[in-house]
């Protein structure tokens, strides 16, 4: 039997190695692709720190902490960087395709644009390493495993899908609809009585 010193031992352990693993993991130069502008690879590498930052900071963790250990030179930050981008590719071409105008989603040069929610973010990055499948990162976009990662935290913060974007920018556009609508009415009988 364990006792709760050792565990706790373990458990820092775990964390030692794992911020050890990132720090060694940022510190390396990270090949530039040579299909992103100079400026666009600047934002890039801004947000990869962003990414290490906020995983140094989730060490009560246990198990993303574990994660990390375990997948140590297999899922790296880069990788969680592209699948968070190739989710969020997907989800912008879906709104932007619904033909409904949903706040936030343009349409750019070389793609969608597409304001994306730190908390949205680093719930992918989370489940990229929790769900990490070796086998499947041989494919140009890891999927995880499974879509619940099984904490409470998941269920109040549940990723968006294009359908619930789209719904609830529909609901906004009808309410908006009916407010002007209303105002319209409004102005109208305050003139009647003049």
């Amino acid at each position: 039997m364990i006792t709760l010193e050792e565990k706790k031992a373990q458990e820092k352990q775990t964390v030692d190695k794992a911020l050890k693993i990132m720090n060694d993991e940022m510190s390396k130069d990270i090949e530039k692709d040579p299909n992103i502008p100079d400026e666009m690879w600047k934002y890039a590498t801004f947000n990869l720190h962003r990414i290490h930052n906020w995983l140094c900071e989730k060490t009560n963790d246990n198990t993303l902490m574990k994660a990390i250990v375990k997948w140590e030179k297999q899922a790296t930050i880069l990788g969680a960087m592209n699948y968070v981008t190739s989710n969020f590719k997907e989800l912008a071409k879906k709104l932007y395709d619904s033909k409904v105008t949903v706040p936030g989603v343009v349409k750019v040069n070389q793609g969608i644009g597409f304001d994306i929610p730190d908390e949205a973010v680093f719930q992918l990055v989370r489940r990229y390493y929790v769900f990490f499948a070796p086998q499947e990162k041989e494919t140009e976009v890891f999927r995880p495993t499974t879509t619940n990662t099984g904490t409470s935290n998941d269920s109040d913060n549940a990723m968006p899908t294009a359908d619930s974007i789209i719904k609830k920018a529909k609901e906004n556009s009808k309410n908006q609809k009916k407010e002007q609508k209303k105002q319209e009415t409004e102005e109208i009988s305050l003139f009647d009585f003049v």
